[in-house]
C-alpha cells in the first residue's frame, strides 16, 4: 500500500508544478487559509486535487461501478473550490475526536465525510490521500444503480460518502485532520450539502463541451476534466490571511428551496430537542418530496405514482403535546381518538433504549416510510381495507397529501425508547385516496389551495399564512352523541358510527369516491348525518335475534336498513373495528359493483348496490346503529330516517357541492364548505 501512495503523491506534485492550466498561482491562493487549524496549504491542495480527479472520472463515464460496469456520465459536474470557512466547521468537529458525524447545527447544515486510521500517522499528506481514496471506494466496492437517484435503498447499501463526494452541487470544500489519542481522524464539509433524499447525485448526460453547457451565470466549461469550472475559481484572492471571497455561485433550482422551511422550535420542557424535532420534519418532507416525483419505489408497480399537489409538513407544538401526553403511558398501541384530539398517530419502539433522539427519529421515519418498498401500494392509490390490511398504514400517514401538521416526541420507557407523531389533519381514511395523483406543481396556482405556494424543486405545495382547511372531515372533540339506551352501545361507538357515515359523504360530495368506472358524480346538496336514538333502538331490536335478513318495513317504522355479518376471527374483533369495517363494506360496493351514470337507483343490480345506496342517500340524514354478538357470529346494522333506496329516484342531486347556505336549497339548514355538506338545523345548533 505504501509504494502506491508515495507514487501518486510525486505525480501529483509534478502536475502542480507544470500544469499552468490548471494550478495557476492564483488558484494555489483558492485553499490558502490560516494556519492554526494545524493544515498546510499542500494539503488542502491534495484535498480540492482529489475530490475534481474523481468527480473528473465520473464526469468522463469512467469511475468503475459495482452495478452497472461504470457510472453514468455526469452532464454538468462542477469543479470544487476550497473554502475556508467550511474548514473551520470541520476543524472544530474533527477537534472532538467524535467519529460519527457532527449534528448539523454544528456542521452550519455542511454535508460531511469522516476517515480515520490506526495508529497515528503523521503524515497529512497521505492521510489526506487515503480518506478521498476510502470514500470514493464505495462506488467500486458497493455500487450505485444507474438510475443514480439517492433514494433509502441506495443510501443503505453504504455508499453516503461516495454520494457526497459527487455530488454536483456540493462545489465548496473545506478539510481537516486531527490526531487523537490513537489514530488519527480526517474529515470534509460540503457546501452546498449533498445527501438529499429523493434527488440525483448528478446530472446525467453528455459532458461540458461548451460555457453554454452548464447552465449557470459565469461558468466555463473546463472540457479536459469534463468539469463546470465556477467563475470565481481562478480569479479571486484571499481579502485576509483566512477569508476568502467568491461570487455565488448559482445552485440548480433542484436544489435550491424557494420556500425555506420555518424551523422546528418548541419552547417546552418535556426532554424533545429542535434538532431531533427537525429531524422528524426533514424526513417526513424528504420522502413526501421522493414520493411526489415518483421516485419512491413500490413493488406493486414499480414505483408509487407521481403526487400532484403533496402538501410539505410544518412542525406544530400543539401536535407535539397530545403525542407527547401519549407517548409518556409508554402504551405503544395507537391511543383512542378522543386522547389525540382525532388527530392522526404513527408509533416506534427500539430496544434498548436508545438515548440519542435524532438517531430514533432517522429510525422511526425510515420504518413507517419502508412499509411502501416492502409491502407496496396498488397504482390505484386509494386506502381502501385490502389496501389497509397490507400493514401500511404507518407509510400511507405518512404519504398522506393533506396532513401538513406535523409534532412528534421520543421517550424512553422500562427497557425501550417510544416515538411517535401525529398529524393534523387526521389520514387514513378509508376509501380516500392517500394523495392526488398527477404531475407535480410547477405554479403557485397549481396547489389549489389558498395562500399556498409551489416548491418545484421539492414537488411539494407550501401552506402559506392562511391555514388550510382540512380536505377530510375530522372527527370533532366534542361528543356528539348520546342515548339513554342499555343495551352495550357507548357514545364514543356511536360517534364513530356517525363519524364514518359523514365521511364517505362527503368523499361523495366532492366527487372523490371511486365507482366502478371513474369517480362517481359530485353531490350539490348532501345532506350531513346525526344520530338517531330512536333508530338505534329499532335496529338494535332487531339484531339480536341473530337473525341475518332484513325486517318487515312495518317492524321499523319508515326507516331504512343496512346489515352485515361476519363469523371466525372476525367474531373477536372489537366494536370499534367492526364498525369500520361494516360502513365500509357497505361503501365499498360502489367500487366494487358502480352505479349507473344517471346516478339513479334501478332495480337491476339492487341487490348488489343497495347498501351503498343507503348510506349515500342524500335525504337520509339520520342514523342510529347497533353491534350484537351471537353464538360464533356477529351483525351490525344501521337504521336510517327518512328512508332511501326508492326505485328510479336519484341517489342524490349532482352538482358541485355547496359553497354558500342558499346553495343547499332547505329551511334552516347551513353549508359546511370543508365537508361540502349541507347540514341541516337539526344538527347545527
Amino acid at each position: 500500500m505504501g509504494t502506491p501512495l508515495v507514487g501518486f503523491f510525486f505525480t501529483a506534485l509534478v502536475f502542480t508544478c507544470h500544469d499552468s492550466d490548471r494550478f495557476t498561482a492564483e488558484y494555489f491562493l483558492a485553499a490558502h487559509c490560516s494556519q492554526s487549524n494545524g493544515m498546510t496549504d499542500e494539503v488542502r491542495q491534495i484535498f480540492v486535487d482529489k475530490h475534481n480527479e474523481y468527480r473528473s472520472l465520473i464526469a468522463k463515464g469512467l469511475a468503475t461501478n459495482k452495478v452497472g460496469g461504470f457510472a453514468p456520465k455526469a452532464a454538468r459536474m462542477f469543479k470544487v473550490i476550497y473554502d475556508c470557512d467550511v474548514e473551520q466547521t470541520m476543524a472544530n468537529w474533527a477537534k472532538t475526536c467524535q467519529t460519527w458525524q457532527a449534528p448539523s447545527k454544528d456542521r452550519n447544515g455542511y454535508g460531511q465525510n469522516r476517515f480515520s486510521i490506526r495508529p497515528i500517522e503523521h503524515n497529512k499528506t497521505i492521510v489526506a490521500i487515503k480518506a478521498v481514496d476510502n470514500w470514493f471506494s464505495q462506488l467500486a466496492q458497493i455500487g450505485v444503480p444507474q438510475e443514480n437517484v439517492l433514494n433509502l435503498n441506495v443510501f443503505y447499501r453504504g455508499v453516503w460518502y461516495y454520494t457526497q463526494l459527487a455530488w454536483q452541487w456540493s462545489y465548496k470544500i473545506g478539510c481537516a485532520i486531527q490526531d487523537c489519542s490513537t489514530f488519527t481522524y480526517a474529515g470534509c464539509e460540503y457546501n452546498p450539502s449533498g445527501n438529499i433524499l429523493g434527488s440525483m447525485i448528478y446530472e446525467i448526460g453528455e459532458p461540458c463541451k461548451v460555457d453554454a453547457d452548464c447552465k449557470c451565470t459565469g461558468c466555463t466549461c473546463s472540457v479536459d476534466e469534463a468539469l463546470c469550472v465556477q467563475p470565481s475559481a481562478t480569479t479571486k484572492k484571499p481579502t485576509s490571511d483566512n477569508t476568502l471571497t467568491h461570487d455565488p455561485i448559482p445552485v440548480p433550482v433542484n436544489y435550491k428551496a424557494k420556500w425555506p422551511a420555518k424551523p422546528a422550535h418548541c419552547n417546552f420542557d418535556n426532554g424533545m430537542t429542535d434538532e431531533a424535532r427537525q429531524t422528524f420534519l426533514d424526513m417526513h418532507n424528504a420522502y413526501r418530496s421522493m414520493i411526489a416525483k415518483g421516485l419512491a419505489k413500490d413493488p406493486v408497480g414499480g414505483f408509487a405514482p407521481k403526487a400532484a399537489r403533496m402538501m410539505k409538513m410544518i412542525y406544530d407544538c400543539d401536535v407535539e403535546q397530545t403525542m407527547m401526553e401519549w407517548a409518556k403511558t409508554c402504551q405503544t398501541w395507537q391511543a383512542p381518538s378522543s386522547a389525540r384530539k382525532g388527530y392522526g398517530q404513527n408509533r416506534f419502539s427500539i430496544r434498548p433504549i436508545e438515548p440519542n433522539k435524532t438517531i430514533v427519529a432517522e429510525k422511526a421515519v425510515n420504518s413507517w416510510f419502508s412499509q411502501l418498498a416492502q409491502k407496496g401500494v396498488p397504482q390505484e392509490n386509494m386506502l381502501n381495507l385490502n389496501v389497509f390490511y397490507r400493514g401500511v398504514w404507518y407509510y400511507t400517514q405518512l404519504a398522506w397529501q393533506w396532513s401538513y401538521q406535523l409534532g412528534c416526541a421520543v421517550v424512553d420507557c422500562n427497557g425501550f425508547t417510544y416515538a411517535g407523531c401525529e398529524y393534523n389533519p387526521s389520514g387514513n381514511f378509508l376509501g380516500s385516496m392517500i394523495y392526488e395523483i398527477g404531475e407535480p406543481c410547477k405554479t403557485d396556482a397549481d396547489c389549489k389551495c389558498e395562500g399556498c405556494g409551489c416548491s418545484p424543486e421539492e414537488a411539494l405545495c407550501v401552506p402559506g399564512v392562511i391555514p388550510i382547511k382540512p380536505v377530510y372531515w375530522v372527527p370533532p372533540e366534542k361528543i356528539e352523541t348520546h342515548c339513554d339506551l342499555d343495551n352495550g352501545m357507548t357514545d364514543e361507538l356511536r360517534q364513530l358510527w356517525l363519524n364514518w357515515h359523514n365521511q364517505y359523504r362527503s368523499l361523495i360530495a366532492k366527487g372523490q369516491a371511486k365507482n366502478k368506472t371513474g369517480y362517481a358524480p359530485k353531490a350539490a346538496r348532501m345532506l350531513k348525518m346525526s344520530y338517531d336514538c330512536d333508530a338505534e333502538a329499532s335496529v338494535m331490536s332487531w339484531i339480536k335475534n341473530c337473525i341475518f335478513k332484513h325486517n318487515p318495513g312495518k317492524d321499523r317504522p319508515g326507516y331504512g336498513q343496512s346489515l352485515w355479518s361476519g363469523s371466525g376471527s372476525i367474531f373477536k374483533a372489537n366494536m370499534t373495528q367492526l364498525a369500520v369495517w361494516s360502513v365500509h363494506s357497505w361503501f365499498n360496493e360502489l367500487a366494487s359493483h358502480g352505479v349507473s351514470k344517471d346516478n339513479i337507483l334501478h332495480f337491476q343490480g339492487f341487490e348488489s348496490i343497495g347498501h351503498y345506496t343507503a348510506l349515500a342517500w342524500q335525504n337520509s340524514h339520520r342514523v342510529g346503529c347497533g353491534v350484537v354478538y351471537c353464538k360464533g357470529w356477529v351483525i351490525t346494522g344501521c337504521e336510517y330516517n327518512p328512508p332511501g333506496d326508492v326505485f328510479g329516484a336519484l341517489i342524490y342531486e349532482m352538482g358541485d357541492p355547496c359553497t354558500t347556505d342558499a346553495d343547499c336549497k332547505c329551511t334552516g339548514c347551513k353549508c359546511s364548505i370543508e365537508e361540502a355538506l349541507c347540514i341541516p338545523p337539526s344538527t347545527n345548533t
